[in-house]
Order: structure tokens, then sequence, then C-alpha cells
């Protein structure tokens, strides 16, 4: 779970992704992974595309965050405003909070 950097957050009732993929490894994609009451897949492209799919369970919101300071970022190919933080090593971050349901895939990418 490190490199798809999957974190459930059970005080906001979401899960966290943030691909940690080296930039030798294009892809990756995990299965059945528990969180929270539930389970999700995750597939990450690169550092810049993010589809997740809600297997099971009752939590149905997810914050998708990529590095960088991106205005938007798209959800299913539409751009949405995207909110910006810094990580605790002073490093630009973006992300969406996104509502999932089960079984129905979403994809948060960074803009070209």
């Amino acid at each position: 779970k490190k490199l798809a950097g999957v974190r459930p957050l059970a005080s906001e009732a979401l899960v966290d992704t943030r691909s940690r993929l080296p930039g030798e490894m294009e892809w990756l994609e995990l299965s059945h992974v528990p969180v929270l009451d539930g389970s999700l897949s995750v597939r990450h492209e690169g550092r810049t595309q993010t589809r997740l799919t809600a297997e099971s369970g009752m939590w149905n919101r997810w914050r998708a965050v990529f590095p960088g300071a991106h205005p938007a970022l798209l959800v299913d190919g539409e751009p949405v405003t995207a909110e910006s933080r810094e990580t605790i090593g002073a490093q630009p971050e973006s992300y969406v909070v996104v509502e999932v349901s089960p079984g129905v895939a979403r994809t948060v990418s960074v803009p070209d």
C-alpha cells in the first residue's frame, strides 16, 4: 500500500490517495484493498492520474492528491477547482474530494 499511497482517514470518513510511484514505474494497480469498513481498487498512472473504485463499505468520499500546485484537476474528464496545500517538506500539492459509489470507477487526473 505504500507505493499506492492509500490512506483511510476514519476521522474524516474518507480515503486519501497519493501516488508514490518512482519515475521508472509507469503504473500500479491494486484490488481488494481493505479500507475503513470496506475495500477498494486503485490504479495509478504515474503521478498524474488515479482511478478508484469503491468495492464495498459505507465510506463514500475520496480525496485524490497530486504533487504540484494545480488550479484545477480533471474529475472523470471534467475540470474541477482544486484545493492546494503544502506537505511537511513545504512541497505544494493539489487535491479534490470526490463522492464515490460502490462499483463505480472514478478517475482524477492532472490536466496536460
